[in-house]
């Protein structure tokens, strides 16, 4: 199994599915250049992981190892997503997460909730829809 595997293995729990969407929409996606694949290696070790969907102006997903938690490694992603919608004429992406992770998420990132959205097949936990409004000069 390789790295990546992995590491996606690993966000099952919150993620239900995260393996399958990966291989059903991600690699596809990414062949076709809507969706822009973010990824962070350490010792051959994904550390970091981020996904852009240009076409519905989404991050798709986010994630970091335990490890590099606090580094920064999260907010250069976020920053390199921003930076490659705007180059494709983005001015608002979307993201939705579990509610535990939205207020730090928010903190950081300047998104804003909109709304509460359903489980995603992980009952126990609400994802909360954000926005991010991007402006014209580079942050």
């Amino acid at each position: 199994m390789n790295s990546l595997s992995l590491y996606l293995q690993k966000h099952e729990p919150t993620y239900p599915g995260i393996s399958i969407w990966w291989e059903s929409k991600v690699i596809p996606d990414m062949a076709s250049g809507i969706k822009v694949l973010y990824r962070f290696d350490k010792n051959l070790d994904v550390q970091g992981l981020g996904v852009l969907d240009l076409a519905q102006a989404k991050i798709c997903h986010l994630s970091l190892e335990h490890a590099v938690r606090g580094t920064g490694l999260g907010i250069a992603i976020f920053n390199l997503m921003k930076r490659e919608a705007r180059g494709n004429s983005i001015k608002t992406l979307w993201c939705h997460g579990p509610e535990w992770i939205v207020q730090d998420f928010c903190r950081w990132s300047n998104a804003k909730p909109i709304e509460t959205l359903g489980t995603f097949g992980r009952k126990e936990i609400k994802d909360i829809k954000m926005e991010i409004k991007l402006c014209t000069t580079t942050q």
